[in-house]
């Protein structure tokens, strides 16, 4: 009896969701109103276009998930050429529709003539069309790069600090990296339906940009991903890399809290015949050795190339002083010694007056740049921060209280604070660091890999500077 009931809800379940429906606007006050009825066509009627469209498609056995995109750009094209171009509608909506329409036959081309599955042709169309970009209107696969090692001094610690050969391990982790025999072998099987953990440092609003960047990434490539935050604690990343290769996933992504912990790290992953690849946190030589890849930002590429515009502005001479990372990490090194290595050979006329690490309090950046204003008088030409958020809010306070918009100031990163800042002329350059690019990179090189693509050991995100001149191009900021 029971068997025989569902049967029949589930035959005429068409005709049961009518008699609810009517049941609903009988005694609900409200629905049966012109308004109401006219509100729902409103909403759904390019729903229901859309629909009969996708279903012809499903009808023929295949799929089309480019439908809204190509929606979509009817009606930009349409309003771009009737509202700037002036175009009467009737031309502007016959250049929409022939424009989709070509989309639409590229679509069955690929599919009918070159035998490509309906669903990768459709979904690469769709993001032809519309574009990957990440929230501050930037690409969000940023530009890579491929180093080349310098030749390596004999001794770089022989070589004092402010030479860049001092730092060559540090700026160059990886040039002497080989690569363990027990590294997984790329399937070459596709990355579509691949599932990834993805294992960052510590709850941070960068970090919250970061995940956005993964899982905007991954949709683009068809995989699905998993984040976890030991929030800034080495001993549960740990756990969570326990917990990650527990779950087996297709590959994981690692961002270590420290580099210490990374080699350990990285050879568990490994051993569990998982592939590893690392992310923005530079490790060393020896953790390399045990990931298929590590993508990233050039922390001391960057700090040189804001460092060169620095020393541009202040006519390549004058005092400089320096709010550091938190010492022993490697921001800490490239974000201080970067600019100093830089500038001691780009411009040996440039003093450094002084460097002080007060940390993310803007009260104590503030009191520390106070200080160096008071003691260094006029001989203070310059400022470069480590971080764009507390230590620059201090920075501008004491520069502002003082008078001092004579002190030129620089900065790591690209939060809003910093844009702000450079949009209003108290900041005079930071560097772009897409934290959305930073993920989407890690993901990219999963994806090229699972694709049996060649992937680069280690790869870099390109140097990017914001001033006042191209601040407005970053908005709205990721973090």
């Amino acid at each position: 009896m029971k068997t025989k009931v569902l049967k029949a809800l589930n035959a005429n379940r068409a005709y049961i969701l009518v008699v609810v429906m009517f049941a609903c606007g009988v005694f609900g006050k409200n629905f049966y109103t012109a308004f109401n009825i006219k509100a729902i066509l409103d909403s759904t009627l390019l729903y229901v276009f859309l629909g009969v469209s996708f279903t012809l498609c499903m009808i023929a056995g295949h799929m089309d998930l480019s439908v809204a995109a190509m929606a979509n750009l009817g009606a930009v094209l349409t309003m771009g050429m009737h509202t700037f171009s002036g175009m009467s509608w009737g031309p502007a909506i016959l250049i929409g529709v022939v424009c989709a329409t070509l989309a639409g036959l590229f679509n069955g081309v690929m599919i009918s003539k070159a035998k490509i599955h309906s669903f990768i042709a459709t979904l690469g169309m769709q993001f032809v069309l519309k574009g990957v970009m990440s929230t501050d209107n930037q690409p969000l696969f940023p530009e890579m790069v491929i180093k080349d090692f310098p030749e390596r001094p004999e001794d770089p610690e022989a070589l004092s600090e402010d030479e860049t050969g001092h730092w060559y391990d540090m700026e160059n982790a990886g040039w002497d990296a080989v690569k363990s025999t027990n590294l997984p072998t790329s399937p070459a099987d596709g990355c579509i339906g691949k599932e990834i953990y993805v294992i960052v440092h510590g709850d941070h609003p960068w970090t919250t940009a970061y995940t956005n960047g993964i899982n905007k990434a991954c949709e683009a490539y068809g995989m699905t991903a998993t984040v976890l935050s030991p929030n800034w604690d080495v001993n549960l990343q740990n756990q969570q890399i326990d917990q990650a290769i527990n779950a087996q996933p297709d590959a994981i992504i690692l961002i270590p809290v420290n580099a210490e912990s990374a080699v350990q790290q990285f050879r568990k992953i490994t051993e569990a015949g998982i592939p590893a690849f690392g992310s923005n946190l530079l490790t060393t030589s020896a953790a390399m050795e045990y990931m298929i890849a590590w993508t990233g930002p050039d922390d001391w590429g960057q700090m040189r190339e804001l460092a060169r515009n620095m020393a541009d502005d202040i006519g390549k001479e004058g005092g400089v002083c320096y709010l550091t990372h938190n010492p022993g990490g490697s921001a800490y090194f490239a974000r201080m010694f970067g600019p100093r290595t830089e500038l001691n050979e780009y411009a040996p006329d440039i003093t450094t007056l002084d460097f002080q690490s007060p940390g993310f309090d803007a009260a104590a950046c503030k009191q520390t740049v106070s200080d160096w204003i008071t003691k260094f008088g006029d001989d203070l030409n310059a400022i470069f921060c480590a971080d764009d958020s507390a230590q620059l809010i201090g920075t501008i306070d004491a520069l502002k209280e003082a008078n001092r918009t004579d002190i030129l100031v620089y900065a790591a990163g690209n939060s809003k604070t910093g844009q702000d800042y450079v949009k209003a002329g108290d900041v005079k350059c930071i560097n772009y660091q897409s934290a959305e690019g930073d993920a989407a990179a890690a993901v990219q090189a999963v994806a090229k890999w699972f694709n049996g693509e060649e992937v680069a050991p280690m790869a870099y995100m390109a140097p990017v500077m914001i001033n006042s001149e191209n601040v407005d191009s970053f908005y709205p900021c990721q973090w």
